[in-house]
């Protein structure tokens, strides 16, 4: 019992634990937020809650920037992206042969830095859905760039054939890891330590007597 008692008390003393840091989440829409690059050459289109992004050739691909600089933290372990989007199943037929329209997530470390593989799919769908990715150290090339940097960024990839175009909702962005310990944040002063030990001292031999 007194060994399950310490450790305890060394847990909360180091004050270092996995967990949620923090999140940010943008809202697309003509009312809503509205991702930069859409200034600067950008075909996709700002509807009454969505952004159509585009994969039209000779123009400015989605990038849309997750800052997270303002975070305290120790380590990040994982990226948790939860999208909702619709309108991924756009096939084009043509006598039984069809080209399916294929979305990726690909995350980046910049505007010209992201990886051309481990991308993630998104869900061929219709209507509207939400759908999770995680990203970590092992299935993403860039994972030091984007926590070194402080900044995600986010792109999309789509590999059919033509035009292809879908509807982005929402995007929320999660950083799992380790918060700093207590002594990082509010480190205990030596002479107070000192104090407090000589009195836990001086209790224990009254205590004696």
């Amino acid at each position: 019992m007194k060994k399950l008692f310490l450790l305890v008390v060394l847990l909360f003393s180091n004050g270092a634990f996995a967990g949620l840091i923090g999140s940010i989440e943008h809202t697309y829409g003509s009312s809503a937020f509205t991702p930069v690059f859409l200034a600067n050459q950008g075909c996709d289109t700002k509807n009454a809650n969505s952004l159509t992004v585009k994969d039209n050739s000779g123009c400015q691909r989605f990038v849309d920037l997750f800052d997270f600089s303002a975070f305290n933290f120790d380590t990040i372990e994982y990226f948790q992206l939860d999208l909702t989007f619709s309108s991924t199943k756009n096939d084009t037929c043509f006598f039984f042969i069809c080209d399916y329209e294929s979305w990726h997530v690909r995350p980046a470390a910049s505007t010209t830095n992201a990886p051309a593989s481990g991308l993630q799919s998104l869900i061929r769908a219709n209507g509207i859905t939400q759908q999770s990715f995680f990203f970590t150290a092992d299935n993403l090339s860039v994972f030091a760039d984007i926590v070194d940097n402080k900044k995600f960024y986010l792109w999309f990839a789509e590999n059919s054939l033509g035009n292809d175009q879908f509807n982005l909702y929402g995007a929320n962005l999660s950083l799992h890891g380790t918060l700093p310990t207590v002594n990082d944040v509010n480190p205990v002063p030596a002479p107070a330590g000192i104090a407090l030990l000589s009195l836990g001292l001086l209790m224990l031999r009254r205590f004696k007597k």
